[in-house]
Parts: structure tokens; C-alpha cells; sequence
């Protein structure tokens, strides 16, 4: 996993907004997100981590939700 990764991993905010990025119109900027978020699939513990705290702690809806979506299918293909 490479320092980008890791730093949005620990960073709350940073973790919040690649989430937002995800859903992005820009497909500049959702590619760019989906790269990061494969490169945080390298730490599955972590990334779990990262998507649980999204999941009780943000405050937007539409970023819990996709949170969860993500943790789902993230467990469901036994990364962690």
C-alpha cells in the first residue's frame, strides 16, 4: 500500500472524502478515487476499519450508505 492509501486509511476526513469522490460526475476525479480505494484494499483490516468509523460517524446519508455497500462487498469477497 503506498503513503497516499495509508494516509486517507488514518485520516477520518480524508477517508470521508474519498467516499464523496467515489460518486463523483467527474470522471477524472472518481477515476482517480477508485484507483485509491483498490490501492486501500491492500490493507483489509484497515480499509474495514476506514469504512465502519464512515459508517457510524459521518454525516451525510448518502456516504453511510455507500459505506456500507462497500464494507458488504468488501466482507463478502473475504478480504478480511
Amino acid at each position: 500500500m503506498d503513503d497516499q492509501a495509508r494516509a486517507v486509511l488514518e485520516q477520518a476526513a480524508a477517508f470521508e472524502a474519498l467516499l464523496v469522490a467515489l460518486t463523483s460526475a467527474s470522471n477524472e476525479e472518481r477515476g482517480g478515487a477508485e484507483s485509491c480505494f483498490e490501492r486501500c484494499k491492500a490493507s483489509p483490516e484497515a480499509l474495514v476499519g476506514a469504512l465502519v468509523r464512515s459508517l457510524r460517524t459521518s454525516g451525510a446519508q448518502e456516504t453511510r450508505e455507500l459505506a456500507a455497500v462497500l464494507l458488504r462487498k468488501v466482507r463478502a469477497r473475504g478480504k478480511c
